[in-house]
């Protein structure tokens, strides 16, 4: 059909388009935009309660578990009668047992309901001493004496100036990643030689002095290999000997680690925590018996407490007073230095060392 004779039917399609339209825009399509904005309402609303549900829901998750209750004071039970352990602190319990120092965790948790029935834990501790420095003697420490004697120590370049002895040589540390210690899991934390616990230790302390021109040499011969009796006395012969072999020698360091536990009988693990990083704490003992020396002892062992807590907080426990002479009546300086405890990990005591070693090497003079 051509346009004229299609006229009439096309007018009536138009004003059907335009009922149509007006229909779609004033009734459907209006409806339809109140359907959508009631829908993206109603979304608005579910997604809002899904969120609040959501923040409900895992909000407890990003926080750490409800702490869960941890023995109380600790006992020190040192095998060399040297150190203390302090109040044990509460820790967070960990979701998932048998590890150590999980990344995002809290580093003193410890979760007990891991620990089969016979089994001792080994805990997770901050050991710090709460007096400074602890005096376990019945001696008055006269304290601003005592600093008033502080000096650095003399170290001749191209001579021997220190010793590293240990004493108490089969000293050695936990099974990296053991949480509790079970019978029949054999002598825990000793070592035949030493290799393998304080003698390591020993020997990274020896490597920072001498690289920082500090001669040291380190004796590495087993002195309680029959019993702790009489081992100081052997030690003492052993120091006698280096310093008429080296007469430069001037300092004497005897290395030992804790044997601690808290009053519960838990194993004790020091921890310093510094940067989300574990190390183990150190112990520094003064013998007060050793009365020609003790106060310059003491003075070294302050001085040394304050740079290795300057450089990693808490990585120094405290230093402690005891009523011995432990050898430092031998040289003109000597230290008493227990880096970690018996809980703690060779990773954790070679950390610790190395603040400890770093830290002496600026209580050198050189010349």
């Amino acid at each position: 059909m051509d346009e004229h004779q299609t006229n009439g039917m096309t007018e009536f399609l138009k004003r059907e388009i335009r009922a149509w339209d007006g229909i779609a825009v004033d009734g459907i399509y209006k409806k339809g935009r109140r359907r959508r904005v009631w829908l993206m309402l109603a979304t608005a609303v579910v997604a809002l309660a899904m969120i609040i549900a959501a923040v409900l829901v895992w909000a407890p998750w990003s926080r750490s578990e409800p702490p869960v209750q941890q023995p109380g004071g600790a006992e020190n039970e040192s095998e060399q009668g040297t150190g203390t352990v302090q109040e044990e602190q509460t820790g967070e319990q960990e979701s998932t047992p048998g590890t150590q120092g999980m990344a995002g965790r809290d580093p003193y948790a410890y979760d007990f309901s891991a620990v089969p029935t016979g089994a001792v834990p080994i805990v997770p501790m901050d050991i710090t001493a709460k007096n400074h420095p602890v005096n376990q003697t019945d001696r008055v420490i006269d304290m601003q004496e005592v600093l008033a004697a502080a000096c650095k120590i003399p170290a001749a370049r191209g001579q021997v100036s220190v010793l590293i002895i240990h004493t108490h040589t089969g000293e050695g540390y936990n099974r990296e990643g053991a949480l509790y210690l079970e019978e029949g899991d054999g002598e825990f934390a000793r070592s035949t030689d030493g290799s393998d616990g304080v003698v390591a230790v020993g020997e990274r302390v020896a490597q920072i002095l001498n690289q920082a021109g500090i001669g040291t040499i380190h004796c590495k011969t087993v002195f309680d290999g029959e019993s702790n009796r009489d081992a100081y006395a052997r030690a003492a012969d052993a120091i006698a000997a280096f310093q008429k072999a080296y007469p430069s020698l001037i300092c004497v360091i005897d290395l030992h680690r804790a044997a601690s536990t808290n009053q519960e009988g838990h194993i004790v693990r020091s921890l310093a925590v510094q940067n989300g990083e574990s190390i183990a704490q150190t112990q520094l003992i003064c013998g007060m018996s050793a009365e020609s020396t003790s106060k310059t002892n003491l003075a070294l062992a302050m001085r040394l407490y304050e740079r290795m807590n300057q450089a990693f907080g808490g990585s120094c426990a405290g230093v402690i007073c005891k009523e011995q002479t432990l050898n430092q009546d031998c040289a003109p300086f000597c230290l008493t230095l227990e880096v970690g405890s018996s809980g703690n990990t060779p990773k954790e005591a070679l950390a610790g060392a190395e603040v400890a070693a770093r830290a002496l090497c600026t209580l050198f003079e050189k010349s």
